[in-house]
């Protein structure tokens, strides 16, 4: 019977052997893959990619509008184009703040907010947006874009 002599730190069964074997092929594809590598001999060297670049800034958040008591407080707020309103519902009721005014919603936003919820309004452009509750029609607000 022969005798294998085992490096020290090396693994010791076969098996073991072939799981380091294997994650070391898998290491090394990976890293070759990032460098744009192949290990195809007669494929072409692969072109630099242009820079990455960020994703755009998502739009700040205005002004903040909390829902308490059945109102919007406060209930006029001024914002800049590009930003948006966040409303938050601190009623233990849902309220849907919904651009427009009772009976005809506007298409820039509808926010189903349950409660203890937060939504956010899209970016809005410049103007004056009333609002109101779809839930509760009594409740009114507005939102004056610069």
């Amino acid at each position: 019977m022969r005798h294998r002599r085992e490096l020290p730190g090396s693994p010791a069964t076969p098996r073991a052997r072939r799981i380091v074997g294997s994650i070391g092929l898998t290491v090394g594809l990976v890293a070759a893959a990032a460098l744009g590598c192949s290990s195809d001999p007669s494929a072409s060297p692969s072109t630099p990619s242009a820079p990455a670049t960020s994703a755009p800034a998502s739009p700040s958040v205005g002004a903040k509008v909390t829902i308490k008591d059945f109102a919007f407080g406060p209930k006029s707020v001024t914002v800049k184009a590009g930003q948006t309103v966040e409303f938050t519902n601190a009623d233990t009721a849902p309220h849907e703040p919904s651009q427009g005014t009772p009976g005809t919603k506007g298409p820039t936003f509808d926010l189903p907010t349950a409660a203890g919820e937060t939504d956010t309004t899209p970016a809005l452009a410049a103007g004056t947006y009333p609002y109101y509750c779809a839930l509760h029609e009594y409740m009114k607000g507005e939102i004056l874009v610069q």
